[in-house]
């Protein structure tokens, strides 16, 4: 949010995902999926969990898929 929105004060991030430091702790398979047109959360900073996932984890950006629909994306 703070890389789309930099004038809004962090206070007002009702929930702060600290995603980097729990995905470690997921035992199960692990696919992130994100749009490359996503205009609220870049797609960069699902890129940068990949250093934090496990091997057989995958990262998969769906091109042309914005925030919202990626239920209706088809690739």
């Amino acid at each position: 949010m703070k890389s789309s929105f930099p004038f809004l004060p962090t206070f007002i991030l009702k929930y702060p995902f600290e995603n980097n430091l729990n995905l470690s702790k997921v035992k199960s398979p692990t696919f992130i999926f994100h749009g490359d047109k996503d205009y609220v959360i870049t797609h960069e900073n699902s890129l940068k969990l990949k250093a934090v996932l496990k091997e057989k984890d995958s990262v998969i950006i769906l091109k042309n898929q914005d925030h919202i629909g990626i239920n209706d994306n088809a690739e």
